[in-house]
């Protein structure tokens, strides 16, 4: 029986994922340099042989649904893999960086990556298993009682009408931050002079912050975006996934470096595998993959808040694992209409699908 290593932090808690404006200072610091990557031994060829694998993950949240089916539901162990599981963390350029010193798959927020292929560093994406936002926008229903549309109005009167609110948001530069502010200007909004952005790092805080009107609301991805809906007084307003130009937005990629790649690529097919099939299965059965996810995950998390959290993510998960050119276009003009930097990557720079194109093939 194949023995799962794991250093599982943020048991039923969400953790911020990426920083784009903090991934590009990382770069601007090392840019004059490309890092060498960390030495990636050949593993055995042989199919029935257990392959070892160091695996990143940037967070626990629902954001990845397609990691935690395949963790809960043990489809690494089927695919003979032994994955030492490190420490989440919460900062996807810095996870993305770690396949270059001290893991070998990561899978992180796709704002993390961009700014590393930039800078020419040796990681490479070979999946994206989550796309569009898992981010919400959660308003109190006195704000939305005062502002006289509803939830269900269009969505750029619902983001217009965001227009001299205070909005609480994760750290500047992270997802949520590029993303929420990246929606207010599709929709005409200054995010730095139409709306009052107030910085809070912990989840937690975000949600006390609105239910003691600090804030109008705030934006984070479920299940903390849902908490004060199932309590009765608050209302999601906008799911950025629902915003027609990031609906195909890379939001959650599978990293390695092309070394690893290189040396290890029957590893790497298998990691895909057991994602593939996860994937799959949150399509076909995903009432099995909720209970295994709430089991591992979340046992201690409200039901109603666990089953609308997974019911606005499910269909982030559930678009397919291949990155496509609407997707890269979408990621570059979100990472640098928020970044002082301009970025330029291309496909051929950023993706290496040769494995998942062999896997999906199978």
């Amino acid at each position: 029986m194949v023995a799962t290593t794991a250093a599982r932090g943020l048991r039923g808690r969400l953790s911020i994922l990426a920083s784009a404006a903090g991934a590009v200072a990382l770069v601007a610091a090392s840019a004059a340099c490309t890092s060498s990557s960390r030495e990636a031994t050949p593993q055995s060829t042989d199919p029935d042989a257990v392959l070892s694998v160091t695996f990143q993950p940037a967070t626990e949240s629902f954001a990845v649904l397609t990691q935690l089916n395949a963790f809960a539901g043990d489809y690494f162990t089927a695919e003979k893999l032994d994955v030492t599981y490190n420490a989440p963390i919460p900062n996807a350029a810095q996870a993305a960086q770690s396949v270059t010193t001290d893991a070998d798959i990561a899978i992180v927020g796709s704002t993390g990556v961009v700014p590393g292929v930039a800078a020419r560093r040796d990681m490479v994406t070979v999946a994206v298993i989550t796309k569009g936002p898992t981010t919400q926008i959660t308003l109190r229903n006195d704000v939305i009682e005062r502002l006289g549309i509803t939830p269900d109005a269009p969505i750029r009167d619902r983001i217009t009408a965001l227009r001299g609110l205070s909005i609480a948001l994760p750290q500047p530069g992270s997802t949520t931050d590029v993303a929420v502010r990246q929606a207010m200007k599709l929709y005409g909004l200054d995010p730095d002079q139409d709306v009052t952005i107030r910085p809070i790092t912990e989840p937690a805080a975000l949600v006390t912050a609105m239910r003691e009107g600090q804030v109008d609301g705030f934006a984070f991805s479920a299940p903390t975006s849902v908490q004060p809906v199932a309590e009765g007084y608050a209302s999601v307003w906008v799911s950025l996934s629902d915003i027609p130009e990031m609906a195909q937005l890379p939001w959650i990629d599978v990293v390695t470096s092309k070394t690893f790649l290189e040396n290890n690529r029957e590893v790497v097919k298998r990691f895909l595998r057991a994602l593939v099939k996860a994937a799959a299965d949150l399509e076909t059965d995903p009432e099995a993959a909720k209970a295994r996810i709430k089991e591992k995950y979340f046992p201690q998390l409200d039901l109603d808040v666990f089953d609308l959290a997974f019911e606005l993510s499910l269909p982030t998960a559930l678009q397919g694992l291949e990155p496509s050119a609407d997707g890269l276009r979408t990621l570059l003009e979100t990472v640098n209409s928020n970044s002082d930097n301009t970025l330029e990557v291309t496909a051929e720079q950023l993706y290496d699908t040769s494995v998942l194109a062999e896997v999906l093939a199978e």
